[in-house]
C-alpha cells in the first residue's frame, strides 16, 4: 500500500495566518487608539481655545456691565471726534454723562481690563496690515473682524492677544508661570447702526383692532373701523429704515416684508430677493444691524422716562388739551375727513415751557374807527365807531364758530379824546370798552367751511358780519352812545376841534365763551408798548359815516408777508413769537418791516382791506392738530410757545428736556379687550413689549400709568443721535410712500419718496402734496407755494448729503451728547440743513437761506419729528466678538483657536435684584445698585476664521 502524505505543514499555516491577523488586530486597534486619543486631544484643545475665548466674553460682559448698566451714561464710536490720529475707528466708548471730554472713562477693547483707557483708537494695531486670521509669537495679533465681515482692510479689528497665565506651579513639570493660552475681545456698538429688520406692523392686511370703539375726545382712537388713521400713522413717524437707500438693489416693498422682519443676521440679507451685492454687505458691517433696542431711560435724571400717553399725568393743562383735542367728523370727500373744530380757550397762560393751548383763529389785523358829534335831540356829546378785524385759520383744520361757544372781540386802552366846542368848553371823554361779536352764521355752515388757512374779514359794531369772502358786504353799522353823563351842552354850539393824546395801551383781546383767547397789546423792538401819536382834528359834520366820515383811527396788523411772518428766528426783525399766545406783547414790532405793522391804520381813518393778503395766494397753512393720539413728544412742536416749533428746534430751550423725560407709548388707555399679552401691534411701532423676568403676567394699569410704564417696554430700533455712520443715517432720513392719498388727489394717489411731514396728522386735508421732486427749481415750476402744503420732499442727493453733513457735525462736537435735549439745542441738524444749499435755497418769495417756517421748508423738527420715536443718546445694544487660544506650555506651539460672537441687550431690570421694588427700578440709587440694569446675551454663536 501507498504510505500517507505528512500534514504537519499545514497547520504551520494556520498558525501563521493567525499570527499575522492578530498582528493586524494589534496594529489596528493601535491605530485606532492613536486616532481617539489625537481626536481627544484636539478636542481638548479646542475646549482650552474655547474656554478661553468664553473668559473673554465674561470679561467683556464684565466691562460692559460694569461701565454701561448705569443709566448716565452714553455711548458712541472712536471717530465721534476729527481730532487726532485714529488707527482704529471702530472702538467703542462710554462717556459719564458728566463727562463732557472727548476722553472716554473707558474703551470697550481687551487690554483695558484694569486700566480702562490704557488701549486707545490711536494706540491699538493698525487694521489696515496685519495677515489673517493670526500670527504667534511674542508680538502676536488677531483679527476679530476681518475681510470676511468687512470689504476695506481699513475696517478690520486687528488686536493684540492677551496672555492667560496659568500660576507658578499649577502646570506639572514647571515651576514657574506659565502661558497656557490668549485671548482677544471686542465690542461693537450696534445702536449706532440703522436697524435692517424693522418692518411697518401696521399694514392694511393687519387691522388693530383692540381700542376704544368711540373714538370720542381723549378716549382713544378707532383703529379698526378707520383705516385712515393707520395710514395717519405712517406720517408720524419713519414707516421703516429704508434700507434700499444703502443698498440699491434691495426694495423691501416689493421683495416682501415678511422675510425681513425673520432677519436675525445681517448676512441673511443675501438671501433676499434681489439682494444687495455680497461685497456691498461686507462694506456695511459697521453700518446696519437686525435690530436695536434700548431702556427707556432719562439719562440725564438717571430714571426711566415717564409716558406721556397718560393723560393723568400730562406735562401741564397745556400739554394735556392739546392731546385730547379730536375733530368732529363730517364727511369724508375724497376719503379724506373733512374736520372742523370748536374754538378752545387758552389754558395755563403763565406756564413758561409750554405757555398755552388754544384752539381757535388768530387776530392779524385789528382797527376801530371813530367819529365824535352833538346830538340834537339830547344835546349830548356821542360817538360812532366800526371796527374791523382780519381773522387767521393757521391750522391744517376747518374751523367752526358756534353759538354755544361764541367769539367775541374787546377793544380797550383808547386814549382820552377832549372835545372843543365853538364856545371854546372843553369835555373830557372817556370810552368803555367795545365790545363786538363775530357772526358764527357763515362760519360755521358745513357747506362753507371755515377752510385750513384761509383768512376771513369781519366789519360791525356790536355784531360783526363777515365781509370777505363774502363778495357783497354788508352795510356798515354804526351805533351812537351817551357818553358824557351830565348837564346838556348849548343847543346851538358845535363841535370844532377833537383832541387826544398819545396812546401806548390799545388792546385787543379775542375771547371764546367769555374766556381769553389772545390778547393783542403790540411793543415795539425794544420793548416799549407801541405809541400811537398825538393829534387833533376838526369835525363839522355830523355821525358816521355823514359828511365827516371817521376822523381818527386806531389798529395795527400782521404785515402783509409770508417772507416776513416765517423769517429766520434768529434775526429780531422777523417772526419769534407764536402769534397764538395769549398775550402778543412779547411779539416783535419794527414799524411794517416784520410782523406787525401799524401803518394801517395809525390814528386814520382808512379801513382794513378785504383782500386776503396775509400770505402769498391767500392760504398759510402753519400749525397742526391731533386727528388721533400722539405717538412721540416731538408732536408737541405745535403747542404754542414763546416761538413756533419750539420742540424740536434750537430755540426750544427747556422745552426740548422732554425728549428725556418722556415717551409715548400708545397703550390704549380705556381698551377693556386689549392685554399686554395678546401680540397686538401698537399705534407706536417702535413700542415693544417687555416681560421682566419676574413678571409674567403685565398689571394693565402699571403699563397705563405714567411712572410705570417704561419699566415693560425696550425702545425696537433704537438709533443713537451719535452716530458717525453717513450709511446709518441715510437710512433713517425720510419716509417712502407708493400711493400718498390727498384731498383732491386721484384714487390711486401719488408717489412720495424721502418726505418730511410739518404736519402729520393734516397733510391729507392740505391742497397740495409735498411733492418736489428735483429740488427747489421743480418747486416753482409745480406751482407749489410753501404755505399749502403738508411736508417737504428731499431728492436722493440731497438725503445724502444732509447725512454727511450730520455726521459732520457730530464729529465737530468732539463729544457725545449727553442727552437728547443736547442734541436738539445745539442744532445738529438745524446747521446740517444749512449746510446743503439747495434743501432751503433762496428764491424769492418761496425760501430764504435760514430757517424758514413754510411747511415746504425743512427744518430741525420736522427731521426731529420722523425720528422721535427711535431715537436715544446711548445704545443698549452691543456685539462682542471674542477670541480665544490654547498654547503648549512646552513648546509655546499654538494647539487650538476658537472665535465667538454674542448679541447683549441691556434691559430695564436692575443687575443686582431681579426683585427689586418698582420704585427702584424706576430710579435706582447708584449706591444701592452701582451696576444699574442687566445686559442679557440675547444671541450666540461660534465662528470658524472663515466667518471673520
Amino acid at each position: 500500500m501507498t504510505p500517507l502524505k505528512p500534514t504537519r505543514g499545514f497547520a504551520l499555516l494556520i498558525t501563521i495566518t493567525l499570527l499575522a491577523f492578530l498582528v493586524l488586530l494589534l496594529v489596528s486597534l493601535a491605530s485606532l487608539t492613536r486616532v481617539e486619543t489625537e481626536v481627544a486631544g484636539n478636542g481638548q484643545k479646542l475646549a482650552g481655545a474655547r474656554a478661553n475665548a468664553l473668559m473673554a466674553l465674561n470679561l467683556a460682559l464684565g466691562q460692559l456691565q460694569k461701565f454701561a448698566g448705569p443709566d448716565q451714561v452714553v455711548s458712541a464710536r472712536a471717530d465721534i471726534t476729527t481730532s487726532g490720529s485714529l488707527l482704529q475707528p471702530y472702538l467703542t466708548g462710554l462717556w459719564k454723562t458728566t463727562n463732557a471730554t472727548s476722553t472716554p472713562d473707558v474703551w470697550l477693547v481687551s487690554g483695558n481690563e484694569t486700566s480702562p483707557v490704557t488701549k486707545t483708537p490711536a494706540n491699538v494695531l493698525d487694521p489696515a496690515t496685519g495677515t489673517e486670521p493670526v500670527v504667534d509669537g511674542a508680538s502676536g495679533y488677531v483679527f476679530l473682524v476681518g475681510s470676511n465681515s468687512v470689504s476695506v482692510p481699513a475696517q478690520r479689528v486687528r488686536l493684540e492677544k492677551k496672555p492667560v497665565i496659568a500660576p507658578a506651579g499649577s502646570v506639572p513639570g514647571l515651576a514657574a508661570a506659565t502661558t497656557i493660552g490668549n485671548y482677544a475681545w471686542w465690542i461693537g456698538d450696534e445702536g449706532i447702526k440703522a436697524s435692517a429688520s424693522l418692518v411697518n406692523p401696521l399694514l392694511a392686511a393687519n387691522p388693530i383692532a383692540y381700542d376704544n370703539a368711540t373714538g370720542s375726545s381723549g378716549q382713544g382712537d378707532n383703529w379698526t373701523t378707520e383705516p385712515l388713521k393707520r395710514a395717519r400713522l405712517d406720517q408720524m413717524q419713519l414707516t421703516r429704515p429704508r434700507l434700499e437707500q444703502i443698498f440699491p438693489t434691495l426694495d423691501p416693498d416689493t421683495s416682501g416684508l415678511i422675510p425681513l422682519s425673520k432677519l436675525r443676521n445681517s448676512s441673511q440679507l443675501l438671501l433676499m430677493p434681489n439682494p444687495p451685492v455680497a461685497v456691498d454687505l461686507k462694506a456695511r458691517f459697521h453700518d446696519i444691524t437686525p435690530l436695536s433696542r434700548a431702556v427707556l431711560a432719562d439719562l440725564t435724571a438717571g430714571r426711566l422716562k415717564k409716558d406721556l400717553s397718560d393723560i393723568t399725568a400730562s406735562l401741564n393743562p397745556a400739554v394735556l388739551k392739546f392731546q385730547q383735542a379730536r375733530f368732529t367728523l363730517a364727511g369724508a370727500p375724497s376719503g379724506v375727513y373733512d374736520a372742523y373744530y370748536t374754538p378752545v380757550a387758552a389754558a395755563d397762560p403763565t406756564a413758561t415751557t409750554y405757555p398755552a393751548y388754544s384752539l381757535g383763529p388768530v387776530l392779524t389785523e385789528v382797527g376801530v374807527r371813530l367819529n365824535f358829534y352833538l346830538n340834537s335831540t339830547d344835546n349830548k356829546v356821542h360817538y360812532a365807531y366800526v371796527i374791523d378785524a382780519e381773522l387767521w385759520n393757521p391750522y391744517s383744520a376747518h374751523l367752526r364758530l358756534s353759538a354755544a361757544a361764541p367769539l367775541t372781540l374787546e377793544i380797550s386802552g383808547l386814549p382820552t379824546f377832549t372835545v372843543r366846542t365853538d364856545g371854546l368848553t372843553d369835555t373830557s371823554l372817556t370810552l368803555p370798552t367795545l365790545t363786538a361779536s363775530f357772526d358764527p352764521s357763515l362760519t360755521s355752515d358745513p357747506a362753507n367751511p371755515w377752510r385750513e388757512g384761509r383768512i376771513r374779514v369781519f366789519r360791525g359794531t356790536g355784531s360783526l358780519p363777515q365781509v370777505s369772502p363774502v363778495t357783497t358786504p354788508p352795510a356798515t353799522i354804526t351805533i351812537f352812545d351817551d357818553v358824557v353823563p351830565g348837564a346838556p351842552v348849548d343847543p346851538a354850539a358845535t363841535i370844532v376841534t377833537l383832541n387826544y393824546v398819545a396812546s401806548t395801551s390799545f388792546t385787543a383781546v379775542l375771547k371764546v365763551n367769555g374766556d381769553i383767547l389772545s390778547a393783542y397789546a403790540p411793543h415795539l423792538l425794544s420793548g416799549a408798548p407801541l405809541q400811537y401819536n398825538a393829534g387833533s382834528t376838526t369835525n363839522s359834520g355830523g355821525p358816521a359815516p355823514g359828511p365827516a366820515g371817521y376822523i381818527v383811527g386806531y389798529g395795527y396788523e400782521f404785515a402783509d408777508s409770508i417772507t416776513a411772518f416765517t423769517g429766520d428766528v434768529t434775526n429780531p426783525n422777523y417772526a419769534s413769537g407764536d402769534p397764538r399766545l395769549p398775550s402778543m406783547k412779547t411779539m416783535f414790532y419794527n414799524n411794517g418791516s416784520a410782523p406787525w405793522n401799524a401803518g394801517n391804520p395809525r390814528n386814520n381813518t382808512s379801513g382794513i382791506g378785504t383782500a386776503n393778503t396775509f400770505s402769498t395766494g391767500g392760504i398759510y397753512v402753519h400749525y397742526d392738530l391731533p386727528r388721533q393720539e400722539i405717538t412721540s413728544v416731538a408732536m408737541l412742536t405745535h403747542v404754542i410757545g414763546a416761538k413756533s416749533y419750539g420742540t424740536g428746534n434750537i430755540w426750544g430751550g427747556a422745552a426740548n428736556t422732554v425728549f428725556d423725560q418722556y415717551h409715548v407709548s400708545t397703550v390704549p388707555r380705556f381698551a377693556t379687550t386689549w392685554t399686554p399679552e395678546n401680540g397686538l401691534p401698537l399705534p407706536n411701532r417702535y413700542a415693544e413689549i417687555y416681560h421682566p423676568e419676574n413678571t409674567p403676567v403685565i398689571p394693565l394699569a402699571d403699563l397705563r400709568a405714567s411712572a410705570n410704564s417704561a419699566r415693560y417696554f425696550l425702545q425696537k430700533g433704537a438709533f443713537n443721535i451719535n452716530s458717525t455712520s453717513i450709511e446709518a443715517w441715510r437710512a433713517v432720513l425720510g419716509s417712502k410712500f407708493a400711493a400718498w392719498k390727498y384731498s383732491g388727489s386721484t384714487a390711486t394717489g401719488v408717489a412720495l419718496d424721502n418726505v418730511f411731514f410739518r404736519l402729520p396728522h393734516g397733510a391729507q386735508q392740505i391742497t397740495k402734496p409735498p411733492l418736489i421732486t428735483g429740488g427747489i427749481a421743480n418747486l416753482t415750476a409745480r406751482n407749489q407755494n410753501p404755505s399749502q402744503t403738508g411736508g417737504r420732499q428731499l431728492t436722493s442727493q440731497e438725503v445724502t448729503d444732509l447725512a454727511t453733513q450730520i455726521v459732520a457735525q457730530i464729529r465737530a462736537h468732539g463729544r457725545p451728547y449727553v442727552s437728547l435735549a443736547e442734541f436738539v439745542n445745539d442744532g445738529v441738524i438745524d446747521k446740517a440743513i444749512a449746510a446743503v444749499p439747495s434743501i432751503n435755497a433762496v428764491v424769492p418769495g418761496i425760501f430764504t437761506v435760514g430757517r424758514r417756517f413754510t411747511p415746504g421748508a425743512l427744518i430741525q423738527s420736522d427731521v426731529i419729528g420722523a425720528i422721535a420715536p427711535f431715537m436715544t443718546a446711548r445704545s443698549d445694544t452691543f456685539v462682542i466678538r471674542t477670541y480665544g487660544d490654547a498654547q503648549n506650555p512646552i513648546t509655546a506651539a499654538v494647539d487650538g483657536r476658537a472665535w465667538c460672537e454674542a448679541v447683549v441687550q441691556r434691559l430695564p431690570d436692575l443687575a443686582e435684584n431681579v426683585s427689586a421694588p418698582i420704585a427702584d427700578v424706576i430710579a435706582p440709587s447708584t449706591a444701592t445698585y452701582p451696576f444699574g440694569r442687566k445686559f442679557k446675551i440675547i444671541s450666540f454663536r461660534w465662528l470658524s476664521a472663515s466667518d471673520i
